[in-house]
């Protein structure tokens, strides 16, 4: 299977879509999980990378242990070369068929967690909110379920060839701001501001 030929899972964004920019916790886990089941349908990736009139459903799973948080960075041979050589806060995926069997937008996070980075301690799961970046062409296309999973450790390890990873404070973090994909970085003003420490 092809990149272009993986069936991945959309909803058709009508006059009827929340509108914003950034991320929201006004838009409740059971808003998209209801989204999903109503008007989900997996799509051809080919056929929806560059129509924005289509939302791919991406979990976006941040790892954090105390006060650290695991922040990647995709090599610049990755397949996406628009994000190549980019620092990321999530770990996530598309959501394809053969996850819808799993209950939550949880449980489908969760798988995404466990093909990107070999992890074996208990995790816990929050809400942070639901993301949208309609500045750029990757952001009009997706759809991101942010989380944050806690770990009762920091031995994390990314599986994936194209990618790197390690531990840092937000405050360590920083400096790799401007080398950020957006949704890193609205997710990190999100975790930096008032509200959300």
């Amino acid at each position: 299977m092809t990149k272009e030929s993986e069936k991945v899972l959309c909803v058709e964004a009508d006059n009827e879509f929340p509108n914003w920019q950034g991320i929201t916790r006004e838009i409740p886990l059971s808003f998209i999980e209801n989204l999903v089941h109503e008007r989900g349908k997996f799509l051809e990736r080919g056929d929806v990378e560059d129509n924005p009139s289509f939302k791919q459903i991406i979990p976006y799973v941040l790892f954090r242990h105390k006060e650290k948080f695991f922040l990647m960075q995709r090599l610049p041979k990755h397949s996406d070369i628009r994000l190549s050589s980019k620092f990321s806060l999530g770990i996530g995926g598309h959501v394809n068929p053969e996850d819808v069997e799993r209950e939550s937008i949880i449980e489908m996070s969760m798988r995404e967690f466990g093909e990107e980075v070999d992890y074996s301690g208990d995790l816990d799961f929050s809400y942070l909110g639901l993301l949208y970046d309609g500045s750029d062409a990757v952001g009009q296309v997706h759809l991101g379920v942010v989380l944050i999973a806690n770990g009762e450790s920091e031995k994390i390890v990314v599986r994936n060839e194209h990618k790197q990873g390690r531990m840092l404070t937000l405050s360590e973090i920083r400096q790799y701001y401007d080398e950020m994909e957006n949704w890193s970085r609205m997710v990190y003003d999100s975790l930096t501001s008032e509200s959300q420490i």
